[in-house]
């Protein structure tokens, strides 16, 4: 998967396009600390590393 097209610090509209999920699942992963992220206001941001941390660690768990 190629992250470099997007910037360092994503928005909710960008992790439902790079994972492919609806807004509600979006939300859920970050709210409950299984994608990293800081809330800013009423806003999320995500550091494109705590995306990469967490399809790591998904692409762990698959293969074992």
């Amino acid at each position: 998967m190629n992250l470099s097209c997007y910037p360092d610090v994503l928005t909710i509209q960008d992790l439902m396009a790079i994972l492919h999920i609806g807004k509600n699942a979006a939300y859920r992963l970050v709210q409950e600390g299984i994608i990293k992220a800081h809330k800013i206001g009423r806003i999320y941001r995500i550091p494109k590393i705590c995306l990469n941390d967490y399809l790591q660690s998904a692409r762990f768990k698959t293969n074992i």
